[in-house]
Order: C-alpha cells, then structure tokens, then sequence
C-alpha cells in the first residue's frame, strides 16, 4: 500500500515536472516568436483603384506602382517623389511617359474609372501635377457620356453677345454634363444657374464631400491652360487660333478672325476654376504627324498623347470653338482620323450622331502622396 502510494506520487510529481517544462518551453517559444521575429503581413490593395471612397484615402501600394511607372525608377515611393518633382519641373508629356514606362502609355484606375495619363507639370504653386484624359471604351469602366454643348439653342454669328453660343466657359456642358455646376446660357442675353448633383455620373470628381476633389488642382493653377495654346499649327484647315482654349481673360486678338476671341466676357474663365474640364484641341492633337486619309495636315498636341490615346470608342468633343463663328464647336472622330466641327444645339436624337464627353483632371501627387496608406 505503502509502495503503490509512493510509485503513484513519484509519478504524478514527474507528470507536473514535465507539464511545467513544457509549459515553460511553450511560454519561452511564444516570447521568441513574439520578440525576435517581426513579420508585418500588409494585405494588397482589394482593387487597382488608387483611391479608397470608404476612408478617403489612397491605396499606397496602387500609387507606389504608379510613382514607378511616371519614373521608371523602383525607389521612387511616395517617400521618395525626388524623381518625379525632377520630371515635372521639366514637364514629361505622354509621349516620354510611354518611353519610360517600357512602350506602354500609362492607364490607371481612378474613382472606378480609368483614365490615361498625359501630362506631368507643375501648378503654379510648385505642386506636381499629373494630368489624367479619362477613356472611352466598350467595357463601360471609362467616363463616357453623350451630350450636346448648348442646353438646345444656338444664334448666329453672336460673338458681340454677353454669351455666345460656344463660349465653353458658360456652355451648358460644362455646368450641367460635367456637374461643374454654376451658371449656363440659354440665349446670348439670358442665362441660368444650376447646383451640383450627387447623382451625376462625374459627382465624385466634383463634389467636396466626396474627398477627392482635395487633390484635384483646377486649370486655374495651371499656366500652360491660362496662355499660349493655339490649334492653327495643327489643324491644316484653319488660318486662326482656336476659342476657349485658354482661359486668361486678357489675351490678345491677334491671330483670332475677326478680332475676336472671348476674353474679357462674363462666365468667359469660368471653367478655370473646375475640377474636370474638356480638354482642347491643342492639348490633344491627332496623336500622329501622318497626313489623314484625305491627305490633311496632322500634327501631336502639347501631351504629345498617341494615336491610342486619342482614339476612342466613340466620337468626342473638344472645349474648343472655330474662330470666325459662334455655332460651332470640334470634336474628335472615334479613330481620331479628322477633327470636325458640330453645331453645339445639334439634334442627336433626330440625327443619330452622338458625341460624347472626355473630361480631365489635374492630380496633384504632392498633396496625393501625403494620404497614403
């Protein structure tokens, strides 16, 4: 009794020696796992969208890779922009991007959309800013959207009047189409006004509340959309600038027909102070020095963009007007052959001839790159 008692004790002391030796292992393994190996697992992005619309901010990852690409530089980070503000102070258009880049031009995701990038500047406030054309396409992921120019009326030749028809700063697509909102003429003397919507399609892009707009720099900023731009070294078939393609209101009339050229009118800059904005003709160009197929004259814009930039899905409009008219204002065939120009309260229903719109905005990557996580 006595023996079986002491062999039973004996064991059950062995059996809690090695329980509190295994527990002690197990502590002391836990404490080396937890204080000598420090493994940071960093989920991707859930998507290749740059920006987060739930907390307001950008996907790191998604802008690191974007930074990468402009740069053709792996350092480059969002805490390293010293080769990007080198590049913007010397201003990389589309084309340098496509070298640097492998040949390939740069599309990335942006609010659900996507967009081509074209232009790398820097606003007047020395913030580096990447300019981005959104895309047409068929899958239905870039911002396409039909509409006509006027709210449906035109008059001829009323450049004398306080709004002329394709005066883009005061045009019924860039209030209403492009939810700029503010005030749109409905005849050369009369006007209205109209708020900003959060159900139009391009509400993120341009409503405060959305958090995006924060880094979006408006034309305002920008001093290559304030002077200097003129189609007439483009466009073989004109003598005379373009209209509406800067926004300064003391530009001179010298090159404009008839002396004319809208600066100086009320609601004439409006657009310098939108998020998004048409783009003009002379920014984009034809994506291509090869004459067209009726042998016309064809040359690349300031971005320098190529053809498959320029190209789209559908046929789009320019914020830019022909000099020596009020009616009309041009856009881009679809596989960016010609540039036309259409009467801005054309019938699109009776006519079948839809034209759509291809807005751009200015990031700002010095403000981007300070909310990323």
């Amino acid at each position: 009794m006595f023996k079986s008692r002491t062999k039973f004790l004996t064991i059950m002391a062995c059996f809690s020696f090695l329980l509190a030796c295994g527990t002690f292992v197990f502590c002391l393994d836990r404490q080396q796992l937890n204080g000598s190996v420090n493994i940071q697992y960093v989920a991707p992005p859930p998507t290749n969208d740059l920006w987060n619309a739930d907390k307001k901010i950008f996907y790191k990852a998604n802008l690191n890779k974007l930074l990468q690409q402009i740069s053709n530089d792996t350092s480059s980070s969002t805490t390293n922009m010293s080769k990007l503000e080198s590049l913007a102070t010397s201003i990389t258009n589309a084309s340098q991007m496509y070298s640097l880049n492998g040949g390939k031009y740069i599309s990335i995701t942006l609010g659900g959309r996507e967009w081509t990038a074209t232009y790398l500047s820097k606003s007047k406030t020395g913030d580096t800013i990447l300019t981005l054309w959104s895309v047409i396409n068929s899958a239905g992921t870039g911002l396409g959207l039909s509409s006509t120019w006027s709210s449906g009326w035109l008059e001829e030749d009323n450049e004398n009047d306080p709004y002329p028809s394709n005066m883009y700063g005061t045009s019924f697509i860039r209030a209403v189409t492009l939810n700029n909102g503010g005030l749109y003429a409905t005849s050369g003397t009369t006007s209205s006004t109209v708020e900003k919507d959060a159900n139009n399609k391009f509400a993120l892009f341009t409503m405060e509340e959305y958090g995006l707009t924060k880094y979006i720099v408006t034309p305002r900023q920008v001093s290559w959309q304030e002077k200097g731009q003129s189609a007439r070294d483009l466009f073989e078939e004109t003598n005379y600038n373009a209209l509406n393609e800067n926004w300064s209101q003391s530009l001179s009339v010298d090159g404009f027909s008839h002396n004319v050229n809208y600066a100086g009118k009320t609601g004439n800059d409006a657009w310098a102070d939108d998020y998004i904005w048409l783009p003009s003709f002379s920014e984009v160009g034809f994506g291509t020095t090869s004459p067209s197929p009726n042998g016309n004259k064809r040359g690349y814009g300031l971005w320098r963009a190529g053809s498959s930039q320029v190209q789209a899905y559908y046929q789009y409009w320019f914020r830019s007007g022909p000099s020596g008219g009020s009616v009309s204002a041009y856009y881009c065939y679809n596989d960016a052959s010609y540039v036309g120009i259409n009467k801005v309260n054309l019938d699109y229903t009776s006519y079948k001839h839809d034209v759509y719109v291809r807005p751009a905005l200015h990031l700002n990557l010095t403000e981007a790159v300070k909310n990323a996580k």
